[in-house]
């Protein structure tokens, strides 16, 4: 058995989530900074220096800089952790990477999977991560990655609309639930958001399984939720990541 001590950081690329290993990573008990935070520095500090961390077990897909940034911080505030960053391997358990070159998976579409298995184990599932990015995974019943999907979430297809549309009002609203909206902002809104359902779509329909069950993950979810169609089978898995992390410490202490 491993030590509790043990921190969980799911390092993104917007925010940093993390959690003790010996609490439930959701809800109210997950620690959720955005790096655009003028004190992110300084909750990260309070966060590392809250525990005489034994571990520090890390998922990372965020830019190297960030990722140094976040090992100094750790040298600094925690230095007697043993940080320990995880990736993608080709195998875990039941489950087997589909990509070619293992490596290339990002670690939290992989922690994100074994969540799901775990969560509802023999079932076929399509996993989809609402973050930066909107990813999409297909996973048969045996835990065999069938490989998947990356694009743009609908906050950044806004934000890329809004770079290139400087003169239209491309401000995040509340997704609206009619096709046609009759203001631009709100037809921008529904446009990204049923972008990205239309994708989960194409995916449920290609997935070669009758009646996947669609796992949502990421911050963006509970916005596409009511979008899916409604004879989809459609679950949740807030802090996929986290999840996915602690199950990695249990198994490798």
């Amino acid at each position: 058995m491993i030590e509790q001590d043990v921190l969980l950081v799911d390092l993104g690329n917007t925010r940093l989530k993390a959690c003790a290993l010996n609490q439930h990573p959701a809800g109210p008990q997950v620690l959720a900074l955005a790096h655009a935070d003028g004190d992110f520095e300084a909750q990260c500090r309070a966060l590392l220096t809250s525990r005489a961390w034994s571990s520090i077990r890390a998922a990372s897909v965020a830019a190297p800089a960030l990722r140094l940034h976040f090992e100094t911080l750790c040298a600094e505030a925690a230095p007697a952790a043993h940080v320990v960053h995880v990736h993608s391997p080709a195998r875990f358990g039941r489950w087997q990477n589909g990509y070619t070159d293992s490596a290339q998976l990002g670690v939290d579409r992989f922690l994100s999977m074994l969540a799901a298995m775990d969560r509802w184990p023999q079932r076929a599932i399509l996993l989809v991560s609402v973050g930066t990015a909107l990813t999409v995974d297909a996973l048969d019943a045996g835990g065999r990655h069938l490989g998947g999907v990356i694009a743009p979430a609908p906050d950044s297809m806004r934000t890329a609309l809004a770079s290139l549309l400087p003169h239209v009002d491309t401000a995040p609203t509340t997704i609206p639930v009619m096709t046609f909206a009759v203001d631009s902002s709100h037809a921008i809104a529904s446009g990204c958001a049923r972008a990205a359902v239309g994708l989960i779509e194409h995916c449920a329909r290609d997935f070669n399984v009758t009646s996947p069950l669609i796992v949502l993950s990421g911050g963006g979810a509970r916005a596409i939720a009511p979008l899916i169609r409604g004879d989809r089978e459609v679950a949740e898995l807030p802090f996929a990541v986290l999840q996915g992390l602690a199950l990695h410490a249990e198994a490798c202490p």
